[in-house]
């Protein structure tokens, strides 16, 4: 297992070049007006509740299909931070982005804890993606999303974050 573990970690190099080159790519995003007027629309018409439940997926998806967590959560927290109504919202969207990053890590078929747990107990990549994880993981989503679909107008209620 330590040697295993070793061999991964010994290509760290690439998760550097991964997060700095989301890193940039948010950051010409984000700074590109026409993209900054879309979420405002989107902010606007779906609220920042439905935007916060997005992240969930927003970050989920692509991981699942290969793609490193740190790309879509980068550009989801770049996007969608500036638009939150306030700072309990704020939390909500970096809760939500946790929640999407946990799925990558153990559902996504490049992510390194996922590879470690499929070698060290000698189980099928496909299976462990595809059963129970996916199921749970899908739960897991349904709670949080609830939430935010049930405050919907939490901005606009009496009730004030401290």
């Amino acid at each position: 297992m330590l040697s295993l573990t070793k061999a991964y970690w010994s290509s760290f190099d690439g998760e550097i070049a991964i997060f700095s080159g989301a890193l940039v790519f948010a950051a010409a995003v984000t700074s590109t007006p026409e993209v900054q007027e879309v979420v405002s629309l989107l902010a606007y018409s779906l609220g920042a509740n439905i935007l916060i439940s997005l992240t969930v997926l927003a970050i989920a998806i692509p991981a699942s299909l290969g793609l490193h967590m740190v790309v879509p959560a980068t550009i989801t927290l770049t996007l969608f931070g500036p638009v939150m109504p306030s700072d309990l919202h704020v939390a909500l969207l970096g809760l939500a982005a946790l929640i999407g990053w946990a799925y990558g890590a153990m559902a996504a078929l490049g992510s390194l804890a996922f590879l470690t747990a499929c070698r060290a107990f000698s189980v099928s990549p496909t299976a462990l993606a595809k059963g129970k994880t996916c199921a749970s993981w899908l739960a897991l989503y349904a709670l949080p999303a609830h939430c935010c679909y049930s405050y919907k107008n939490i901005k606009n209620s009496d009730i004030h974050p401290l």
